[in-house]
């Protein structure tokens, strides 16, 4: 009882954190996404003109936001993912549940629904095909109303991937408390309880300090590249991929209606387009980086950025998409884009020119 409740006081505030330089809704005010205000059960999420503010009072930490947000800019603070997986033991019985509604488990998360698709797949790969347990048998209780939904359809994709790659996922959801299966919990020593209630004593002191200080000091717990490094691990990148990929990774093409203009590697996020001009103009694009957030193919101005088919060596590194020449413009010899053969004139030259006949 005593180790419960100092467990209680010492749980640090699970707030979450917004990006705002990869946040679609700053960054595309033309048509601002709303994902995680619509999504967020506890109606934590307001949207101003300039940015996107989470109630802290409000917030309860489940994490859905952060699960559901497409350039993955929300991160929570503590929610468990890097604790967890150090934790993990394959040769044990793997029973993960959620706090919410403290459901049993010997690795807990603060709502399964905030378990993002890439997260669960790294998982699985670490079981190696040996079976783990999901507590879902208090969802039907949460305050979500949708439950466990969520969960579910990222734990699918995640099976998708897994199954792609010839493995078993062996997942089991557990929906009654009679069906629990026998597993060891995590005991904590004398002095981990004293390091752990020093340290969130310490933590909780920084929280105060960066709040007071306008900093923000929320660890950004990234799965990405630990995921590609995985699959390199357990796939031969020369091969071709199957199509269950796709629903972690986005690759795109572009037409020949691209000037080079560099819209899409501003736009970026994630910087996953990368623009390098000398004698042409070379755009290549990092599958590695990119998050399927589709952001550089609404607002293309050529509308020249499509899908384009997946392949595992796309995350060895960029992947050169299109080259176009330069031309030396014939009044300043500046390099530009030529449009058209009867182009003569750079786009600053052009406009000189005919706002010269306009004058005259």
């Amino acid at each position: 009882m005593l180790m419960k409740y100092l467990m209680q006081k010492l749980i640090i505030e699970n707030y979450s954190s917004i990006d705002k330089k990869r946040c679609l809704y700053q960054r595309n005010q033309a048509e601002p996404c709303r994902i995680c205000q619509d999504h967020c059960p506890s109606e934590a999420i307001s949207l101003t003109k300039s940015c996107v503010e989470i109630d802290e009072e409000v917030c309860k930490g489940c994490g859905i936001c952060k699960s559901t947000c497409p350039s993955q800019a929300i991160t929570l603070k503590e929610f468990g993912e890097e604790k967890n997986l150090q934790n993990l033991n394959p040769n044990e019985v793997v029973l993960i549940g959620c706090k919410q509604e403290t459901s049993e488990g010997n690795i807990l998360f603060p709502c399964l629904n905030g378990l993002h698709k890439e997260y669960l797949v790294i998982l699985m790969l670490l079981m190696k095909g040996k079976r783990i347990y999901f507590n879902v048998s208090q969802c039907e209780n949460c305050y979500i109303e949708k439950g466990c939904h969520y969960f579910i359809q990222a734990l699918t994709k995640a099976e998708t991937v897994i199954n792609g790659l010839g493995m078993d996922a062996n997942i089991s959801l557990i929906y009654h408390k009679e069906d629990l299966p026998s597993y060891t919990t995590q005991v904590m020593s004398r002095r981990e309880l004293f390091t752990l209630f020093k340290d969130g004593s310490v933590h909780m002191t920084l929280d105060a300090t960066s709040s007071i200080l306008g900093k923000n000091n929320v660890k950004d717990f990234r799965t990405r590249n630990l995921l590609v490094d995985m699959l390199k691990e357990e796939n031969d990148l020369n091969k071709e991929a199957p199509h269950h990929f796709e629903s972690l990774f986005t690759t795109w093409s572009l037409d020949s209606k691209c000037n080079g203009c560099g819209l899409c590697e501003a736009v970026c996020p994630w910087k996953a387009w990368q623009i390098e001009r000398s004698d042409e103009v070379n755009i290549s694009h990092h599958a590695r980086r990119c998050r399927s957030c589709t952001l550089c193919h609404e607002l293309c101005p050529q509308k020249a950025i499509n899908k384009d088919a997946f392949s595992l060596n796309l995350l060895a590194g960029a992947a050169v998409k299109t080259t176009i020449p330069l031309v030396k413009c014939h009044n300043c010899n500046k390099k530009y884009v030529q449009k058209t053969s009867e182009q003569q004139l750079c786009n600053t030259c052009s406009k000189r020119k005919k706002l010269k006949k306009s004058v005259i």
